[in-house]
């Protein structure tokens, strides 16, 4: 259980998944991964979610109380590709 959920860790830096876990975390996804700097890469896997590449620090404090959990983006799940 713990390496599944080590997986999903999100990285200090780089490629993650924005998932919003409400109806209002769906709308504020995207102007709240532009306000952490972000780079939006796309929609993700997952229904009004995101793929970005940025710091997560900035984005645990700009998503912080609004229902938007930060996951890895593992790229064959995230529009990447694979070996």
């Amino acid at each position: 259980m713990g390496l599944t959920l080590l997986a999903f860790a999100p990285p200090a830096s780089g490629r993650m998944l924005l998932v919003p876990i409400t109806h209002q975390a769906a709308a504020d996804v995207v102007p709240l991964a532009l306000r952490a700097g972000s780079l939006l890469l796309g929609p993700g896997p997952l229904p009004h979610s995101y793929v970005v590449i940025g710091e997560n620090a900035r984005l645990a404090s700009a998503t912080a109380g609004h229902g938007i959990v930060t996951i890895a983006a593992p790229p064959a799940g995230c529009g990447g590709t694979t070996a």
